[in-house]
């Protein structure tokens, strides 16, 4: 007698996985609603700044006189004006791990309503005002990230499983942000010294090693790309997780890193789109629409492809979708 065996399962290729994500995010359009507001929030929000308390520091402002005057190309004032545009409510847009959003870092410049500004005046403050924002950043992210992992493994949320885990979620986010910012802050120490003190012996050599740690910073966030799928799928603790994201993204290198450089490309021109498409009017909401789809379906993407090698052709018994 002939025993039947299961075909076997095709992995999409990039395309296909890309395709997917876009239409699982068509499938599940309320998805997009955490992006969407938060952007909203971002464009006629409070603003809450540090110009004043970075710009009339005497310590800056003589800083800012020097480079003026070794650097006479306008770099200095384009300092100024990020500083005088910058959000602090940005941030609840945690980097790395958050929500994806429209507005990162400098506000827009027209908007159709009066935002409330803030002017911080003491570090203390804006200490508070940071942890404050990555607090709120991190249950955001929690929410949005745990939903689409649920969606993509299983199409279904348990919502009482969902409650019951969330606040795990948010901790473990919080760990594995921390542990993201210390490390690339460690690799990057030893890169900075020895780019200043080459600057000291030579200028040239000290910027083909910032340009050189510029890329080793830059391979350091793909290795770390894969952490979310990781740590959300499997469970595991967010040392656990990076880790896994190294190595998946070594045994996968010849697909992934062609997935990520298409995501960042269509990323940066619908970015543009968007920004573009900003007259300041409250027909941008609707630019804010195309922007919280496409950049879900993006990341859906990219969750469908660690799904797809990871999870499902590798070890399915070890998603955290299961019940518990």
């Amino acid at each position: 007698m002939r025993q039947k065996t299961q075909p076997e399962r095709t992995i999409p290729t990039i395309f296909g996985t890309l395709k997917a994500g876009f239409e699982f995010t068509t499938q599940h359009g309320w998805l997009i609603i955490l992006p969407f507001l938060l952007n909203t929030l971002l464009w006629v929000g409070p603003r809450v700044q540090i110009a004043d308390l970075i710009l009339t520091n005497p310590a800056f402002s003589e800083q800012l006189e020097v480079a003026t005057a070794l650097q006479p190309d306008g770099s200095a004032e384009i300092v100024t004006t990020f500083i005088e545009r910058f959000n602090l409510l940005t941030l609840i847009s945690v980097p790395l791990i958050g929500v994806p959003t429209l507005y990162s870092g400098i506000m827009p410049e027209s908007v159709p309503i009066a935002p409330a500004t803030y002017q911080l005046v003491d570090w203390s403050s804006v200490g508070l005002n940071i942890l404050a924002m990555l607090a709120i950043g991190t249950v955001m992210s929690a929410l949005f990230y745990s939903l689409l992992t649920r969606l993509v493994a299983t199409e279904g949320v348990n919502w009482q499983d969902f409650g019951r885990n969330l606040f795990r979620t948010i901790f473990q986010l919080a760990l594995m942000f921390a542990a993201i910012i210390l490390i690339l802050f460690l690799f990057s120490i030893p890169l900075s010294l020895m780019a200043v003190v080459s600057s000291l012996i030579n200028p040239g050599v000290g910027v083909i090693i910032l340009l050189m740690g510029s890329v080793l910073l830059m391979w350091a966030v793909i290795f770390l790309s894969f952490s979310l799928p990781t740590l959300l799928f499997h469970d595991g603790s967010p040392t656990s997780a990076i880790m896994n994201s190294v190595r998946f993204l070594q045994h996968h290198l010849s697909t992934a890193l062609p997935l990520l450089m298409l995501l960042f490309l269509i990323r940066s021109l619908t970015n543009s789109l968007w920004l573009s498409a900003d007259d300041g009017s409250w027909l941008t909401l609707v630019s804010m629409a195309g922007h919280a789809f496409v950049a879900t379906a993006l990341t859906a993407s990219l969750f469908i492809f660690y799904r797809d090698r990871a999870v499902l052709t590798v070890a399915p018994q070890s998603a955290v979708i299961s019940e518990r």
